[in-house]
């Protein structure tokens, strides 16, 4: 990586991580006395190699699904506990909830933070007894370039043969169903977001946050998403993808990547389906902060098209989830 771009994406991650610890210090992120919360547990040998896990303690000893947060930070920041609310609203329903810290650049670059990823979810799974994990029953979720990061999970247990072409494994590709994903104003392709006709393109820091998270720079990144290695940095959406729910926000310039999306999702028949978040949290991922009533509405709707894919553990009575005891 080029010194210039090196130095661009750290002082960036100077900046966003800034505003993540303020927002965190601004919202309530406390944890429920009726949670299990394991905190930044060590899952490999990078100083970012920490999960968080919570879950129900009355459902310590019951099967659980479980639910894989990804954060985002444009592939150059990003603070694990800054989305514990969002998390925790999950492992209140009764999943497992995971949520992963990873390595950003300039510190890494493609595809090591994807490597990682798969790391910590070998890593739980590993303890899948432990935990009461049903692997058959898996949702994931994360915003903005968490975004990229769920659907290229998703694309690539479903095509080993590209995972085995950008050098990534993972051990439990053969146990795992991920039944369900949900975006928060989600980063998807490196092409479209770099593409300066493309409105997702105007996103602050875009460009340089998608040329630092490759470690490529100028012409050499653009030359590099034409050859078959760059392509493959894409995820790639076929019919059998997983439902999705798309939130946008209707201030936020990756609303665009939003709208991309949905229609390869409607291309390839995959059932999706969409949430605006306007008014108080219109910008760009604003949208995991449920504590905010639009948010909430977002959450709910959200829970509606993706539950009834796992009905083996949640029932909806009078307009409420529930985990089935």
């Amino acid at each position: 990586m080029k010194t210039s771009l090196k130095n661009r994406a750290q002082i960036g991650q100077y900046w966003y991580n800034f505003t993540e610890l303020l927002a965190q210090s601004l919202t309530n992120q406390k944890i429920e006395n009726d949670i299990e919360y394991i905190h930044k547990i060590k899952y490999g040998s990078s100083k970012a190699n920490v999960a968080n896990i919570m879950y129900r303690r009355d459902l310590e000893d019951e099967k659980k699904p479980l639910f894989i947060y990804i954060h985002g930070g444009g592939y150059i920041s990003g603070k694990l506990d800054m989305r514990n609310q969002q998390v925790q609203n999950y492992a209140k329903l009764g999943f497992l909830a995971f949520s992963i810290d990873y390595t950003v650049s300039p510190q890494a670059i493609y595809p090591t933070p994807i490597q990682e990823c798969f790391d910590a979810v070998d890593w739980l799974l590993d303890k899948q007894d432990i935990y009461k994990i049903d692997t058959e029953n898996i949702l994931i979720a994360g915003e903005s370039a968490g975004g990229y990061f769920i659907t290229m999970f998703a694309d690539l247990i479903n095509n080993p043969e590209k995972m085995e072409r950008i050098g990534v494994s993972f051990r439990h590709i053969k146990n795992v169903k991920v039944k369900g994903i949900i975006s928060h104003c989600g980063a998807f392709d490196l092409n479209r977001m770099t593409d300066k006709t493309k409105k997702q393109s105007k996103f602050p820091d875009i460009i340089m946050m998608c040329k630092a998270f490759v470690g490529k720079s100028g012409k050499e990144f653009y030359e590099w998403l034409k050859t078959e290695d760059g392509k493959d940095s894409i995820p790639t959406i076929t019919s059998s993808f997983p439902p999705m729910f798309v939130i946008w926000g209707a201030k936020d310039y990756l609303r665009y990547e939003s709208f991309d999306l949905m229609e390869e999702l409607k291309e390839k028949n995959v059932p999706y389906d969409q949430f605006e978040a306007n008014k108080e949290v219109a910008n760009h991922a604003w949208s995991i902060m449920t504590q905010f009533k639009t948010a909430y509405a977002g959450y709910l709707k959200s829970l509606d098209f993706i539950l009834p894919y796992f009905d083996k553990y949640f029932v909806k009575e009078n307009d409420t989830w529930k985990f089935k005891n």
